[in-house]
């Protein structure tokens, strides 16, 4: 049985956050100011991400037992056997073919 199913999965964020503030005793050089007054600037340091992942495990465990059994059971019927007769060759005629 399959479903599809929707849930929510909080994920964490870190960042870094920069901002520069100008301080108003002093006066900075255009040309050395990397980045403007009153500027952020935003450090991604660690994201979480989803993964769905799908993983066989052991619910439970069926045993299952066979047994053989034998019966014998005695049953009578009339049965035919054909014989045959060989001329000729003697060792042929003395083998005892009658169990087979």
């Amino acid at each position: 049985m399959e479903e599809n199913n929707t849930v929510n999965v909080p994920l964490d964020r870190e960042e870094l956050h920069i901002t520069r503030n100008a301080n108003p005793d002093t006066t900075v050089d255009a040309d050395v100011d990397t980045f403007g007054e009153d500027e952020t600037i935003v450090i991604p340091l660690t994201q979480e991400k989803v993964k769905i992942d799908k993983e066989t495990v052991v619910t439970g465990e069926v045993n299952i037992d066979k047994t053989t059994s034998i019966e014998n059971q005695e049953v009578s019927e009339n049965v035919r056997r054909e014989v045959i007769d060989v001329d000729g060759d003697q060792e042929l005629l003395k083998e005892d073919r009658t169990e087979y």
